[in-house]
């Protein structure tokens, strides 16, 4: 397991990298942290690395990292979901910020289905979970929830915790889909 270095490379585009405090960087080089459009980049790199993961083309790039580069990693995915979802809520968000939130969170559910340790999973399904909710794009906040309900990220939290994504979260952010009582014959 290891605490920074290389997570992986998309065809020949550059690689992608982890800093020695948890951020995604493109430079090899881990002890400073990434401009602001390499960031972005590098979210934007990983979450599509572990899609692939997802996709069963590729192994999770973050199942290698130790439990205390997974937590560092969190926290920084964590608060990017958080300081873009209040600037999303103004008039001036840009398709960027949506995307670059899309991706922080990508790496969030990676971790949990990456994650060996019980804590730091229910932690971040917690931030998940909070930040689903919180999301002020419906389109976003729909694809998050749907990215919480695929099988590999439900069977790596506590069975008592599922019902809260599949029903709670479902619901609130789809509604009720077939209002039974408005087609039915009286």
């Amino acid at each position: 397991r290891k605490e920074a270095g290389r997570l992986g490379q998309i065809d020949d585009a550059r690689p992608v990298f982890l800093t020695s405090r948890g951020s995604p960087t493109l430079e090899a080089n881990g002890d400073f942290e990434p401009t602001d459009r390499d960031s972005r980049e590098a979210f934007h790199r990983l979450a599509t690395l572990l899609r692939l993961a997802g996709q069963g083309s590729a192994p999770n790039p973050l199942a290698g990292l130790t439990t205390a580069a997974q937590s560092r990693l969190a926290d920084v995915a964590r608060d990017i979901v958080s300081r873009s979802q209040a600037f999303g809520m103004r008039d001036d968000a840009s398709i960027d910020d949506h995307n670059f939130r899309s991706a922080a969170f990508t790496v969030l559910r990676g971790l949990v289905v990456a994650a060996q340790n019980a804590g730091l999973v229910d932690r971040i399904h917690s931030a998940l979970v909070s930040l689903a909710t919180a999301e002020p794009s419906a389109e976003l906040g729909k694809a998050m929830v749907a990215q919480m309900c695929r099988r590999d990220y439900l069977s790596k939290i506590a069975p008592e915790r599922t019902a809260e994504v599949r029903i709670d979260l479902f619901n609130r952010r789809f509604g009720d889909r077939f209002p039974v009582e408005e087609i039915c014959d009286e």
